[in-house]
Formats: structure tokens, C-alpha cells, sequence
């Protein structure tokens, strides 16, 4: 238990309050060093964000600076009662005749009823004979190599037991139950092949433990692929229902097969308004990158020259001149429009759009470039990949200096801590030193002019 010192007791003097401003007066280099690291951590915070906003452009220019990336399309068939489709980057612009012929169907064989899941018990063995069949031409002529997986059934197997055993088999079917609500013998084991169009027999022989009651399967649905007829001369078949860049960059999901011999129209075209909104997105995010410098004027690492060459760089990107083919040279062309006095950007909306649509092969040479030249975008994408790197980038050179500054900080702060505690230790024990010496001496004192005082009274005797 710590001692309990009363300041003050011998001297009059509130010794506890001198020790504490003392120790204040003392604690002043150490604000400091708090303040300046609250500063450097203030200032990686402000870099930090910048960093965000960098990586947050560069992502908009990702979208533009590549031909894939920056031709959007949209596809549109006349009608989706029959299919629906999308189109990625990767898309051709043309039109279609799709006839959907067929869905994809799985094959299912179903078992005879049973009274139940859990209380009757089976063994014997289940042999599912799976052939993945390829359709192709019209009519459709298939080909297919079966592949067996026999199942053993353990005695004292339940219908639900027999169900897991065949979805813990490698074979590419799965195994259900379920009830059809028909009089005593209602729960059926469903076996279903994974993919449209295979083919799934099953042999073998699973009786009752009693020794009778075999389990016999029909077949409850024919597996068919998905079929449809491009052009009116091309058969092409999948084993889902959703077709993947059988046409080129487009997805097809079909919904129903159309009349016998009627097809419905795709057409697949450039989504101009896609390719405005990503240079809008791109205006976006330049704009937040040169607000927030701005916002940093009032900080001293506003005045950082990291910070303010990136913006230099970046501005001076904006006016460069591409030396290619195309009718544009520079981003003014497109509409794009800087304020001096803030250095953002604003958009001509009217003639963005004029020469998206009037001229998009210009703008991809402007944006992307072309043999021989680099575009704007391909430009800013370069740069802005360096000054957000990971370990050369501005804001993980600022994290280094900074890291490295704060562990001094944090060194000095302990090594003053450590000396302060032991300062203050020694200032206590030298006015406790002093009280007990005032309290010696005044008891001296005390004693002293006792004895005057006896002596005063032995002398008027």
C-alpha cells in the first residue's frame, strides 16, 4: 500500500499543488511531442484519403482507357417472352434471328411409393448408368459415352439413408424424397440428372431387409438440351437454359420455345448513353480529387509538394494533345471543360453526347489511342497506377517518413516519461526532506523557548 504524505503539515505550504505545477512546467517538451505526433498522424490521415480519392479515379479511367472497356453495348431482343440477353464489352454490334426450339429438361426416374423415410430398412445395390449425351444438327443426332457408379446399401438403410448415399456418390445426379400425398405408399425417392439432356438408368436390385418389396424405378422425364437456331441455319445446343457467348459477348436466357418456324429479333448495338455516364463517372471522381487539395490550404501539407505536383500532373493532363488519327485531339473536343479558378471539370452535355454518337471511333483514339499512340486515358491510367503504388506511390512514401517519425516520438515520450516520473519521485522526497527538517527545527524551536521561558520565571524568584 502506497504512503499517504500530508504537503505542507510543517512549512504552511501546499507542497502537493508546488510538486504539481513544477512537474507542469516540466511536461511542456512532452505536449509537444504529443501535438507533433497528433499532427504527423492528422497529416498520414489527409494523405490516406487523398490516396482513396486517386485509386477512386483510376478506377473510371480503367473503364475508358481500353477499347473493351470503354464500348459498352446493350442487347435487345423484339420480345423477352422467348429469352432475355445481355451484352458485355466483348460484344459485336449486329442483328439476329433466334428461334428458341426447346428448353433444357433434366431426366428424372422416380421410384414406387413407400409408407415411409425412417422406420423401413433396405439393402442390396443401385447401379446408375449416366451417359452425357452431345446433340447436334437438326433433328437432333447424339452421341454419348455412359459412365456406371454402382452403390452399395448397407442393411438397415432407411429410404432417407439410401437418398444421402447416392448424393454422397460421385455420380452427377441428385437424390430427393418426396411426398405425393397418395393413399399408404406416399414417399418416392426422385433421382434427377445434373445437366440437361444426360441420360440416367437405374439397375441393380434394393430390397426390403424382410426380404421382400423391391424398389423399382421408372422414368418420370426425358432429358433433353436447350435448343436453339440462329439465322435460321445454325443449330446450337447447351445443357442450361442459359446460354454464354455462343453469340459473340452475349448471354441468352430462354423462357419458352417459340411457334415452330418463328424466330424473334436480337440486336445487338452500342450503348452510347453507357459510354457517356463513364466519362461522367470519370469527371465525378476528377472533380473530388482536385476538391479535396483544395480542402487542404489551411494545412501545412497542403503546401506539400507531393500533393501539388500530382495536381500539376493531372491538370496538365487534362490539356495534352493526341497526335492520332481522329477527328479529336483534345478533351475540350468532348465537351470536357475546366474551371480556372478551382480546377475542376464541368461537362458540354450536348456536345459530349454529339460526338459519341456521331463519332465514337474519335473518341476511343482520343480516350484509348491508336498504333503508335497513347490516349489520354491510357496516359492518366499510367500515371495515376505510380503515384497509388502500393510501395513507390505518394501516399506509401509519406507512410514510411511518418512511421519513422512517430516510433522517434514515441521513444523520446517514453524515455521523458521514465525521467519525469524519477523527477517527480526526487521532488517529493526533497520536500518531504524539508518538512521533516522544519518539523525538527521547530520542535527545536518550541523546546528553546520553553526553557526561556523557565528560566524567566526561575529568575523572579
Amino acid at each position: 500500500m502506497g504512503s499517504i504524505t500530508f504537503g505542507g503539515l510543517a512549512t504552511g505550504m501546499d507542497t502537493n499543488a508546488l510538486i504539481d505545477s513544477l512537474m507542469e512546467i516540466e511536461r511542456i517538451p512532452l505536449d509537444r511531442l504529443e501535438t507533433e505526433k497528433k499532427y504527423l498522424n492528422s497529416r498520414l490521415e489527409a494523405f490516406s484519403s487523398f490516396d482513396s480519392k486517386l485509386n477512386e479515379l483510376l478506377d473510371a479511367i480503367k473503364d475508358l482507357d481500353t477499347s473493351s472497356e470503354l464500348r459498352s453495348y446493350t442487347a435487345t431482343p423484339a420480345s423477352e417472352d422467348y429469352f432475355s440477353a445481355t451484352a458485355s464489352s466483348s460484344a459485336t454490334a449486329g442483328s439476329y434471328q433466334v428461334e428458341v426450339k426447346s428448353l433444357a429438361v433434366q431426366e428424372k426416374e422416380v421410384a414406387a411409393g413407400v409408407a415411409d423415410t425412417d422406420t423401413t430398412t433396405y439393402s442390396g445395390t443401385i447401379t446408375l448408368s449416366l451417359d452425357t449425351i452431345t446433340a447436334s444438327g437438326d433433328p437432333p443426332t447424339y452421341s454419348g459415352s455412359p459412365t456406371d457408379t454402382e452403390i452399395t446399401i448397407d442393411a438397415g438403410s432407411t429410404l432417407a439413408d439410401i437418398a444421402q448415399a447416392i448424393n454422397d456418390s460421385d455420380a452427377e445426379v441428385s437424390a430427393t424424397i418426396i411426398n405425393d400425398g397418395s393413399g399408404s405408399t406416399p414417399y418416392r425417392l426422385v433421382i434427377t440428372a445434373d445437366n440437361a439432356g444426360d441420360s440416367v438408368a437405374v439397375s441393380g436390385t434394393v430390397n426390403q431387409d424382410m426380404g421382400f418389396g423391391a424398389i423399382l424405378f421408372t422414368q418420370a422425364q426425358a432429358g433433353a438440351e436447350a435448343h436453339i437456331l440462329v439465322d435460321g441455319g445454325v443449330d446450337i445446343y447447351n445443357s442450361s437454359n442459359t446460354f454464354t457467348n455462343m453469340l459473340p459477348g452475349v448471354t441468352l436466357t430462354l423462357n419458352k420455345a417459340n411457334t415452330v418456324g418463328e424466330s424473334t429479333n436480337l440486336s445487338v448495338n452500342v450503348d452510347t448513353d453507357g459510354v457517356k455516364t463513364k466519362i461522367e463517372t470519370l469527371v465525378a471522381k476528377y472533380n473530388e480529387a482536385m476538391t479535396f487539395i483544395s480542402e487542404q490550404s489551411d494545412a501545412s501539407w497542403g503546401r506539400d509538394q507531393g500533393l501539388l505536383s500530382t495536381k500539376r500532373r493531372l491538370q496538365n493532363l487534362l490539356v495534352t494533345k493526341i497526335e492520332g488519327t481522329g477527328s479529336f485531339n483534345y478533351l475540350t473536343e468532348l465537351g470536357l471543360l475546366t474551371d480556372q479558378k478551382t480546377g475542376t471539370l464541368s461537362i458540354d452535355s450536348a456536345t459530349l453526347t454529339a460526338a459519341i454518337e456521331e463519332d465514337l471511333e474519335s473518341v476511343e483514339k482520343l480516350l484509348v489511342g491508336e498504333s503508335g499512340v497513347e490516349g489520354i486515358a491510357s496516359q492518366f491510367s499510367t500515371y495515376l497506377a505510380d503515384i497509388t503504388d502500393s510501395i513507390n506511390g505518394l501516399l506509401a512514401s509519406r507512410k514510411s517518413t511518418t512511421d519513422n517519425s512517430i516510433r522517434r516520438i514515441d521513444n523520446n515520450i517514453a524515455n521523458m516519461e521514465a525521467r519525469l516520473e524519477k523527477r517527480e519521485s526526487t521532488l517529493r522526497a526533497q520536500f518531504t526532506a524539508l518538512e521533516e527538517l522544519v518539523s525538527v527545527m521547530n520542535a527545536q524551536g518550541d523546546y528553546l523557548s520553553q526553557q526561556f521561558s523557565l528560566l524567566n520565571l526561575t529568575g523572579k524568584k
